[in-house]
This record gives C-alpha cells, structure tokens and sequence, in this order.
C-alpha cells in the first residue's frame, strides 16, 4: 500500500534529499552567492555566543559543521552537539572533526523536531542559516524549548528581507544568480542549486520569527539587523 505524505512531509522530503545532493558544494555556494557575507555573519554569532562560556551547546541544523566545530574549537570546555538531518552532511562534518583533532565534539543524524536528548540538557541551541528548510517551524521550536534548561538561550543567525531596494537587489542577485550559475559550472549542478536559493529566500520575517518564538514559551525575544538588514540576529531565553 502507498504511504501518503502530508504537505509538510512532502517539503521535509524534498529538503532533505535537495541537501544531500549538494552536500559537497554547499558552504562554497553560500559564500558566493552572499559574496562572503555568510562567512562573516557566521563568525561574528560565534563570538558573540562563546562569550557567554555555555557548558552544554547544540547547533541544530549544522549542516557540514562549520558553526559546530568553530564553537567546539573556542569552547573547549563545553559539549559540543551538532545535529542535521543529512546523512551526507553528517559524514563530512565528522570527517573535519577528525582533522582538527577536536574532542568535545560530537555529530548525530536525526530530525530536529524529534530529537533523543533528555529535557533541559543543554544550555544553549544555535540556528545558523537552517530556517528555510523547516517544515513546521512551531513544532521546530518547541523541540528546542524542550531541550534547553530553564534560562537557556537560543540564537538564530539567517537571511532576512532587507529594506534598501539596492540591497535587495545585491541579495537576489547572490541568491538567484550567482548561486545557480556557480553550481552548474563548478558542480554541474545549476538547477540544484537554483531550487535552494529559492528556498532560502523564502524564510520568516523578523516579526513572524519572533513570534513562533513566542508561541514556543520563549521569552525576552530580541533581534537585529546585520549588513542593512540582508541578515538578522535573534536571541531568546527559555
């Protein structure tokens, strides 16, 4: 008999497979198409987020790890935890924990929304650039209020719609242009990566994001533009 698939499993599965395709290519598509924004984005939430010296961190939608074992390396007293739904992902991920030799590091394949730790585990989740490919973006967050200590702290760092038509433009033109045409020559994979970059444009507004936060129990929600607004920076405690 035929399993049939909600919507929202529907657009679970096509995300998923979409990542494991281009798992390979991936982070070098997105410093292109945001011209190294994404890169400096990232960096920048790292630092602010080692600042607060967490124990216990869980970077959910990790993807090949950059922001997991950057904050695995400057946290070397902490639990470092990163979680993706990709297989493929998972796999290069813990091929660069092997490199840097990092021991406070661990990697898991499973979805974000069902996850296998114990309630209040970790003191801090992070959200790097993974918005887009969440189903359900209310059951998503209600997962991470669960697995957060009582004054746990989420941050998100994704995309946003900037105001300023000009860098409107200079994001389109990354997102929609740059990124497929990147992928079909360096990758021969143009349509791949045309599917994503439309994926990633279609994130929640700050005001929408805020609230599903809300919606999940979390409190003290505060969030800011970065770059002009191309990308925004949220905080919240549980």
């Amino acid at each position: 008999m035929a399993i049939i698939l909600s919507p929202k499993q529907r657009k679970a599965k096509k995300v998923h497979d979409l990542y494991q395709n281009v798992c390979r290519d991936h982070d070098a598509m997105k410093d292109i198409a945001s011209f190294g924004l994404v890169r400096v984005w990232r960096n920048n939430a790292e630092k602010e987020i080692s600042a607060n010296r967490f124990g216990h961190i869980l970077d959910v939608c990790c993807g090949t790890g950059k922001m997991t074992l950057s904050l695995a390396q400057n946290n070397p007293a902490a639990e470092v935890v990163g979680v993706d739904f990709s297989s493929n992902m998972i796999c290069i991920a813990n091929h660069h924990a092997k490199e840097k030799a990092l021991n406070n590091v661990e990697f898991f394949c499973e979805d974000a929304n069902e996850l296998h730790f114990a309630d209040g585990y970790f003191d801090c989740v992070v959200l790097s650039f993974g918005l887009a490919g969440i189903p359900d973006p209310v059951k998503f967050f209600e997962e991470m209020n669960r697995v957060l200590v009582p004054g746990g702290q989420i941050f998100i760092l994704d995309y946003a719609n900037p105001t300023d038509d000009r860098l409107k433009v200079l994001l389109s033109a990354g997102r929609s242009v740059m990124m497929p045409a990147a992928g079909l020559l360096l990758a021969g994979k143009g349509k791949d990566f045309l599917k994503m970059s439309l994926m990633e444009g279609d994130v929640p507004s700050v005001k929408e994001m805020c609230s599903l936060l809300q919606k999940a129990g979390f409190e003290h929600i505060g969030a800011r533009a970065i770059t002009g607004g191309m990308a925004v920076c949220c905080r919240a405690q549980k």
